[in-house]
């Protein structure tokens, strides 16, 4: 996808910064809310077992869906199936990666969560998390949401004017504000902190820029 809104400096940054006032045990968290099975979830875990052994964080959770809303939706049970294709598969890059991986999941570093719990496929908004999930993303130094129907939740799916800073759409009792990144390919109508030119420039390319998959954004909340 083409960006309209590229804040991949700002991630490095919040990765490089001490983690926040609440953070458990003082540990660097970094939540990724994940998106769909597949080529994205095995990129998803290449980026955990990255982000570990490259010390840019101390723990990384994994937060799948407990049922798939959308057939892809990746479940707990896919990242284990993944993990068991990594170990099996022929390439020794595939197995090393595995094995990381694995060590990283015995150690309590690379946390898998969601499978139990139902909000994720609730119609409610992030805001609307549950308590203990609320103070936990609280402290995370950055949380990832993945994907088009995660970017909605966090606005509500509500149809802001697409020049509104995100920071003003996003709801006073998201529980990471500042340090919450949307990795989306635009696939719906929702969108903010694209200027109005920039949206311009999009619209006269294509009349679908909007849903067509054709665009995308790293944005910061």
């Amino acid at each position: 996808a083409r960006l309209l809104c590229d804040d991949a400096p700002l991630l490095v940054a919040a990765l490089a910064a001490p983690p926040p006032t609440g953070a458990p045990g003082g540990a660097r968290l970094v939540v990724v809310c994940l998106d769909n099975a597949g080529l994205e979830l095995l990129t998803d875990l290449a980026l955990a077992a990255a982000l570990l052994v490259g010390g840019q964080c101390d723990v990384v959770e994994l937060v799948a869906k407990d049922a798939p809303t959308f057939v892809s939706d990746a479940l707990p049970a896919d990242v284990a199936e993944t993990v068991g294709y990594l170990r099996a598969h022929a390439s020794g890059d595939a197995r090393a990666l595995a094995r990381t991986l694995d060590t990283m999941a015995a150690d309590g570093r690379l946390l898998v969560s969601g499978g139990a719990e139902p909000f994720c496929t609730s119609p409610c908004g992030f805001w609307q998390m549950p308590r203990g999930m609320a103070e936990r993303w609280c402290g995370a130094s950055a949380v990832l949401l993945k994907g088009d129907a995660n970017y909605r939740r966090l606005l509500g799916d509500a149809h802001w004017p697409h020049a509104t800073p995100p920071a003003a759409a996003l709801s006073a009792e998201w529980p990471a504000a500042g340090r919450t990144f949307c990795l989306r390919t635009c696939k719906s109508e929702v969108l903010v902190g694209v200027s109005a030119e920039r949206a311009a420039a999009a619209a006269a390319e294509s009349a679908a820029w909007l849903t067509a998959g054709t665009y995308g954004v790293v944005q910061r909340f």
